[in-house]
């Protein structure tokens, strides 16, 4: 990553994650040094971070490079990364029925995933059947996204809601207030609260831990 690049992303860290950062640039660490990328043997890096490494030539050259999430990336995107990675194969992994490509350039609004999404010229899978969700929500997703082709393998007991065994598997709740901007992202302190309480609600019932929650 660049010096000034480096430099903004420092601020925007927690203090004391960018204390232990600061640290590590003072003693050289920071950026990467391209013998220290050659060394490793699995390099994970966001598209951004890659094409604003400077890397040199030899840097890095990956027998297998697996892109996550490629339907929202435009395709410069995709295709620099892979040749700052010098990659040989390929995968690109997302779904073109969620986010596409953010950016508001038309000809930049389809993914290398649907560009290539040719078995003449790809090998290519559809996921058939997911294991995450409730069955009743993963049917709504299927008949609105995926014309009912989607499946679910796992049962509505192995998915009982976190709030009981009698509570609806989803629920929508509400809110209202404005939204306060602070830095260079937004703060809901009604939405906050509301999450609070409904947080103390499910943990009140005995069934979550703090770890079964995300955001």
């Amino acid at each position: 990553m660049a010096c000034t690049e480096l430099s903004e992303a420092l601020q925007r860290r927690p203090p004391e994650v960018r204390e232990a950062l600061q640290s590590a640039i003072d003693r050289g660490l920071l950026p990467p040094k391209p013998a220290a990328w050659r060394r490793r043997r699995l390099v994970a890096v966001t598209t951004a971070a890659l094409e604003a490494a400077d890397l040199g030539q030899e840097a890095l050259h990956c027998p297998f490079v697996l892109v996550d999430e490629a339907s929202q990336l435009t395709e410069p995107a995709v295709f620099y990364a892979l040749y700052k990675a010098r990659a040989e194969q390929v995968m690109l992994v997302g779904d073109p029925r969620q986010l596409p490509p953010r950016t508001l350039h038309a000809p930049l609004q389809q993914s290398a995933l649907e560009r290539l999404w040719n078995p003449e010229v790809a090998i290519c899978l559809e996921l058939a059947t997911q294991f995450r969700c409730h069955p009743a929500i993963a049917s709504l997703c299927s008949q609105l996204f995926y014309n009912g082709a989607l499946q679910s393998g796992v049962t509505a007991e192995e998915r009982t809601s976190g709030l009981g065994p009698t509570a609806a598997p989803l629920a929508v709740v509400l809110s209202e207030g404005p939204e306060t901007r602070v830095g260079q992202s937004f703060r809901h302190d009604t939405e906050a609260q509301l999450c609070a309480a409904w947080l103390k609600r499910a943990a009140g019932c005995g069934r979550l831990q703090p770890k079964d929650v995300g955001a």
